[in-house]
């Protein structure tokens, strides 16, 4: 048992222990800041929703490198290639070696070559040149080119985001202008021949000859378009030809071996694009005839030129889209009805829908 003495001095331990403790609280309240008081109804809500910027799609190598074949170096795995020989760029369309590129590119090149990704170097063969969009079709000898899916164009809508494909993977972005832009240069570019292909997607960015060629992608990755040089200097250009366009011709190569366009062997002008119109046209639409072939399909129905088209099949050429644009949904030998008005006379004939040239390299 303890003794009384060693219960006082355990009893004095304590307190001296309380005190000390309760003397370190109060040193340290004093010394700690002073709380700062918040006034909640002046708190800032959080955003619900925060709109990330779109991201560019992970895509494979769909835009492949067009080079002279005197520009390669071979190197361990492959070819090496400086930046400055590159002519251009080319599409790929089809996973057994269908490829689009501008016209300019392979007409700049002497004996063009494609850089396959795998470190090949494949020869461009049976190269058609379709004047309509400016880009010429070729094939190359591969099994396995990477492709993607195409996308529809016309439902773009003016501002979306964009990317042109280039070969190394990087894609740099664009937004679109409009879906169905008709690029014109002067008022001549106005007169359409019925098989002209004259819709483009405009861009709101430029590039240069030696970037054309390139896919056109969205932001889902699909395919919507291959944009094209323009025809003066540099060859700068804001354009794309919409995949809608660079399908059906491809098909029309794939069976007939070359780019033949149904015609009605006319041009015409739209009214909706005349620059000032002459008060006997006041609300009318439709398409004025410029000139007939003597030898087409509207000669051989009597239309003339100065008659006024209104409508092909059950289509009304209302100004939304062109007479060329309609046409090219006919097969060549299809019977189409054709409305047209002479001066006030309301007239309808059955043409034939005949066929254009093809122009190849």
């Amino acid at each position: 048992m303890l003794s009384e003495r060693s219960v006082s001095l355990v009893a004095v331990f304590a307190v001296t222990t309380l005190l000390a403790g309760v003397c370190g609280a109060l040193l340290v309240y004093a010394y700690l800041p002073m709380p700062v008081s918040v006034d909640v109804t002046e708190r800032v809500s959080l955003p619900v929703r925060v709109n990330a910027p779109k991201e560019s799609p992970h895509l494979p190598a769909v835009t492949l490198a067009v080079v002279p074949r005197k520009a390669l170096k071979a190197v361990p795995g492959g070819f090496a290639i400086a930046d400055q020989d590159v002519a251009g760029f080319a599409t790929a369309l089809t996973s057994d070696g269908w490829l689009a590129a501008d016209r300019s590119t392979l007409a700049a090149v002497a004996d063009p070559v494609v850089l396959i990704p795998g470190g090949t170097a494949a020869s461009a063969s049976g190269t058609i040149v379709d004047a309509g969009t400016g880009l010429v079709f070729f094939r190359v000898d591969s099994k396995n080119l990477e492709v993607i899916a195409f996308g529809d164009s016309s439902s773009l809508a003016s501002g979306a985001t964009l990317f042109r494909a280039f070969p190394d993977k990087h894609l740099s972005n664009v937004n679109l202008v409009t879906a169905h832009a008709r690029i014109k240069s002067d008022a001549r570019d106005a007169i359409r021949a019925s098989d002209s292909v004259a819709e483009r997607l405009l861009l709101s960015a430029s590039f240069v000859r030696g970037e054309a060629g390139a896919g056109l992608v969205t932001d889902a990755g699909a395919l919507v378009g291959i944009t094209v040089a323009g025809a003066k200097g540099d060859g700068s250009s804001s354009v794309a030809v919409p995949i809608e366009i660079v399908a059906r011709t491809l098909r029309n190569i794939l069976t007939s071996g070359g780019v033949h366009r149904p015609t009605l062997g006319l041009a015409t002008v739209d009214v909706s694009e005349l620059a000032s119109r002459s008060p006997e046209l006041g609300k009318a639409f439709g398409a004025t005839v410029a000139s007939v072939d003597p030898s087409g399909p509207a000669a051989a129905a009597g239309i003339v030129s100065g008659d006024r088209i209104t409508s092909l099949g059950n289509d009304a050429l209302d100004g939304s889209r062109l007479l060329s644009d309609l046409l090219s949904e006919y097969a060549i030998g299809e019977k189409v009805q054709v409305s047209y008005v002479r001066g006030t006379e309301q007239k309808t004939s059955e043409l034939t829908v005949g066929q254009a040239a093809a122009v190849k390299k």
